[in-house]
């Protein structure tokens, strides 16, 4: 995976865990629209690295 990916899976994994302290905040604030919006930015990743 690391020999496929290199530094985007660094980068990735650290956007990661932003969005996973941003996504608890927000979802404790009650803020749905930042979890959808993480959620697409994820999602366009993956699919750009996988297909």
């Amino acid at each position: 995976m690391i020999a496929q990916h290199g530094t985007d899976l660094g980068t990735f994994y650290y956007w990661l865990r932003i969005t996973n302290i941003r996504g608890t905040q927000a979802y404790r604030a009650g803020n749905a629209d930042f979890i959808r919006e993480a959620a697409l930015a994820l999602h366009n990743v993956y699919s750009r690295h996988v297909g």
